[in-house]
């Protein structure tokens, strides 16, 4: 249903990655929308966001701050709470634990303080009740993830992660990288070590994907999409001239160059 040059000519698919299995019910844990109201008061969605996506620490603390200082505006309103949410975060990162560790050790992994974003970084780690750790903090031995700490090493059995895909593994991705952890991705395909969102899931932010989710979603669920993506058009070379055909409505069978 999708064209092979989409896919695999994009920056973001990592072959590394391939035929990696994950553990849990679900591949993606965190997922996010940049969306915008059109004029009529329809809801568009504009890009998928699934590498590690931002914002719900920043969400929760404009929330809390504004509750503090402004509380008469969630008087009477029926505001719903954001602490669900994040009590399902904590539950499915529990249960991608390998071997469905009842207790298992989980950190988020941050680029740093320099990040943009390291305030929600340290937000997060403080309200879900995980260590936030740098690259260095951990290493990998035996086959497992390990975190440095004074007492000795123990043992990392789920990472959040807020390092992009290819900065998380020096020895197998970017090789100059010194934000991530060297052998992380053998530890994943190992199985002894669940990292949120995985490592290659930058794939699905792929911007040329959304003109084919209608027909895919049609396809697998049976369903139209709840929301709507913005209108797309796949331009193509067909012989020696370009044309644009709707990405809706176009055979991907039928492209032969990207």
């Amino acid at each position: 249903m999708l064209p092979q040059e989409l896919i695999y000519n994009y920056s973001g698919f990592l072959r590394q990655c391939s035929g990696m299995k994950l553990n849990g019910n679900r591949g993606l844990i965190y997922y996010s929308a940049d969306i915008a109201r059109s004029s009529d008061g329809k809801i568009w969605v504009l890009n998928d966001r699934t590498q590690s996506p931002s914002g719900s620490g920043y969400a929760l603390e404009s929330r809390l701050a504004t509750a503090r200082i402004l509380p008469e505006l969630f008087s009477g309103l029926k505001v719903r709470h954001q602490s669900p949410f994040f009590i399902s975060v904590q539950q499915a990162l529990q249960n991608m634990a390998p071997a469905n560790k009842p207790d298992p050790r989980i950190v988020i992994l941050t680029p740093g303080s320099r990040n943009k974003a390291y305030f929600e970084h340290a937000y997060l780690s403080a309200y879900l009740g995980y260590t936030l750790e740098e690259g260095e903090d951990l290493m990998v031995k035996d086959n497992f993830v390990w975190l440095k700490t004074i007492g000795g090493l123990e043992k990392v059995d789920v990472i959040l992660r807020r390092v992009d895909d290819l900065f998380c593994d020096p020895l197998e991705l970017k090789e100059d990288s010194q934000l991530g952890v060297t052998g992380l991705l053998q530890v994943v395909r190992a199985g002894n070590v669940s990292i949120a969102n995985p490592i290659g899931s930058h794939v699905l932010e792929n911007p040329g994907l959304m003109g084919f989710l209608p027909c895919i979603a049609k396809k697998l669920m049976g369903t139209d999409l709840l929301l709507p993506t913005i209108h797309y058009y796949l331009l193509v070379r067909s012989g020696t001239s370009p044309a644009i055909h709707d990405g809706e409505h176009k055979n991907a069978g039928d492209l032969d160059n990207i």
